[in-house]
């Protein structure tokens, strides 16, 4: 059975209870996608400048894409940070694999390394992959870290600050 699934997305004017814009997508659209068209229409509706002004949003909008438009437009970010929620789901976070800067490639809790596989320019972000799945399959952490067969992978936006 297939349902049809939306969502609505709204900008508000907080200080005066107001909505100033909506945006209604298909349900697969993130969240965090929308915040410039929300800016915009807020802008044309009301004919004021958001510049100077403090956004405020849940973690769907707390994207490095959006705090980077935020400061373009010259708006205060109050946006949660968005993450996978690995530590929800019971696996291992970002801040247990190392980053060699040098080498721009990730050790794992266990030793391995997880190389550039892909840089996505559209996306500012890079995604890196267990230089051998077999390391995966045996490893202690497995239950903790991965369930792809393919082995662990990390995403970083290119503009993210990393461990060292």
């Amino acid at each position: 059975m297939t349902d049809l699934t939306y969502k609505e997305h709204r900008a508000v004017d907080d200080a005066h209870g107001v909505i100033t814009a909506v945006q209604t997508t298909v349900s697969t659209v993130a969240d965090g996608t929308q915040l410039p068209a929300l800016v915009e229409h807020h802008q044309s509706h009301t004919a004021l400048s958001c510049a100077g002004l403090t956004l405020a949003g849940d973690g769907h909008y707390g994207t490095a894409d959006n705090y980077l438009f935020c400061a373009a437009e010259n708006l205060r970010p109050h946006l949660a940070q968005a993450s996978p929620h690995l530590e929800e789901r019971g696996k291992l976070p970002l801040s247990q694999f190392t980053y060699e800067a040098g080498t721009d490639r990730y050790r794992c809790p266990q030793g391995h390394y997880l190389k550039l596989h892909q840089h996505k320019p559209e996306a500012l972000a890079k995604v890196y992959l267990i230089e051998d799945p077999a390391f995966c399959l045996a490893c202690p952490l497995r239950p903790q870290c991965t369930s792809a067969k393919a082995g662990r992978s990390l995403q970083r936006h290119v503009h993210e600050g990393v461990n060292s």
